[in-house]
């Protein structure tokens, strides 16, 4: 199971069919069908009626996509989580503090939470 197939079968849930959710998603409606297709295939269930123009939601695609809302409303909160942990923090965790003196530069002084919060001289 992949994010991006879960954001489908959910667009398809809001938008209320292949078509509109691949515009709004901003991919072709064989790629939406397909993604969902392989969903369909890992865990042996029918979540779209293709026996219509419009494919849309079946009965047991609406029930996962509920579910699917849940860990996609969570993810985003993991996600904003991180963002407000990283402030300030590169991307390998150091906080880098450079500070000019009056003969030349002193070396970076990185703080890492690893180190519980003591500063360490870098060269």
């Amino acid at each position: 199971m992949q994010l991006s197939q879960l954001e489908y079968l959910q667009a398809v849930a809001n938008y209320g069919g292949v078509r509109k959710a691949a515009r709004a998603v901003h991919v072709s409606p064989q790629a939406v069908s397909s993604a969902i297709k392989k969903l369909e295939s890992e865990y042996q269930v029918v979540l779209l009626d293709r026996s219509t123009g419009e494919a849309v939601l079946s009965p047991a695609g609406r029930d996962f996509a509920g579910r699917a809302r849940v860990i996609l409303a969570q993810v985003d909160d993991l996600k904003n989580y991180a963002r407000s942990m990283g402030q300030g923090v590169s991307p390998d965790g150091h906080f880098r503090l450079y500070a000019p003196c009056l003969h030349g530069e002193l070396p970076p002084i990185s703080w890492t939470r690893e180190m519980g919060g003591f500063l360490c001289v870098s060269t």
